[in-house]
């Protein structure tokens, strides 16, 4: 029987990751082959004790190594992949899966909020290391991983200097004489910032429009409405953003625009995606990092299994109504959560309600994607 003993990864420095596995091949055809996970590197140092304790084995059938993506499995983990790994793909059904705003200098553009006054917003520069205080026109309040938690509606802690007009579905850059007569005060605090932002990238920005963001993409779309999942997760963190009211914070978060962009189908996807189910899988085929972190950037979470409903089939849309109907009571919960002073007894309620609520998303959604009781503990555990 062939054999693959993998002896798992380590990270080595920030965003690179190696592997280590050993593949054991015999003549002739094999049906299956075993895989083994290493639990215990410091125990397996060579060849001769591949069969101790400390490694993990499956029997794999040999199909599963086919021209697709290889899962190793065995069990109630090969069942629930081979149920699941055909279905069409996140990717299918987006319009757009983007990344926030890259400015080069966040420093300087992205600004601590600490109080609003009037029609100016009281904030914190990182840049000048001081409070000041700014036109709230070109401020926009913007998002990292750390602010998105499932169900949740962020509360503002950033805002983003932004100075750019959107025309046409196109961003244009402000000119610097309409920011000194419209919104002087931030104009005075680019202006405090000009070297630095013209010295970006070896004097790249040293020129007219020195005050522009290092790149363009996605400058135009961050108000669409849309679903936002940070890069790196422990399980997948996904809000709604239905008011399209949130910038995103470099490649730290993501955001989904779906082709079908009606209020049901965001809720829909936004309880998948907060599924266990979908967290399993995104674990299957992301890098790994340190802490049990994965890796949830554009190219895994494109590749996300989506149960798709026929409305005319009536069991299936009233399943899909069901999920839809629970999604939408989770977002309220959190914010009434989001609003209830911690440690009280309205508090203790509703994050038990917001625990039954989600337990029961993921019953629904295990039975739309027809995994068993069987292989829900293996999940689940």
């Amino acid at each position: 029987m062939a054999e693959i003993v993998d002896f798992g990864h380590e990270q080595v420095f920030e965003g690179a990751t190696t592997y280590t596995c050993l593949l054991f091949l015999r003549k002739g055809k094999n049906k299956t082959f075993r895989y083994g996970t290493v639990k215990n590197f410091e125990k397996v140092k060579s060849t001769k004790n591949l069969d101790k304790d400390s490694i993990e084995w499956v029997t794999v059938v040999s199909k599963m190594a086919s021209e697709k993506t290889w899962f190793f499995a065995g069990g109630a983990e090969a069942s629930v992949i081979e149920k699941i790994e055909n279905l069409p793909k996140l990717e299918t059904i987006a319009a757009n899966i983007f990344v926030g705003l890259q400015t080069s200098a966040d420093s300087v553009y992205i600004l601590d909020y600490i109080k609003a006054s009037n029609k100016n917003l009281c904030l914190y520069s990182k840049a000048l290391k001081q409070e000041i205080v700014l036109e709230s026109t070109l401020l926009k309040p913007i998002i990292s991983g750390v602010d998105v938690k499932r169900y949740n509606h962020p509360l503002t802690r950033q805002y983003i200097l932004f100075p750019y007009r959107i025309v046409n579905a196109k961003a244009e850059l402000i000119k610097e004489s309409d920011m000194k007569q419209l919104v002087p005060k931030t104009y005075e605090h680019l202006k405090d910032n000009e070297k630095v932002l013209r010295r970006r990238e070896g004097g790249k920005f040293d020129d007219a429009e020195w005050y522009r963001f290092g790149r363009t993409q996605n400058i135009s779309i961050q108000e669409q409405v849309k679903i936002c999942v940070p890069r790196l997760v422990s399980r997948i963190q996904a809000i709604f953003d239905e008011k399209g009211e949130f910038y995103l914070d470099n490649v730290d978060v993501g955001g989904l625009v779906l082709k079908e962009g009606t209020r049901e189908n965001y809720l829909y996807i936004l309880a998948l995606l907060n599924s266990s189910l979908l967290t399993y899988y995104l674990t299957k085929i992301s890098t790994p990092f340190r802490g049990g972190f994965y890796s949830c950037n554009k190219q895994y979470l494109s590749q996300l299994p989506i149960k798709l409903i026929d409305l005319s089939n009536p069991i299936e849309k009233s399943k899909h109504d069901e999920i839809i109907f629970l999604a939408e009571r989770m977002l309220k919960l959190n914010k009434e959560l989001t609003n209830t002073s911690e440690n009280t007894d309205k508090w203790y309620s509703l994050k038990k309600e917001i625990e039954q609520t989600d337990r029961l998303i993921d019953e629904m959604i295990y039975a739309l994607y027809d995994i068993k009781e069987e292989e829900r503990k293996m999940i689940d555990k």
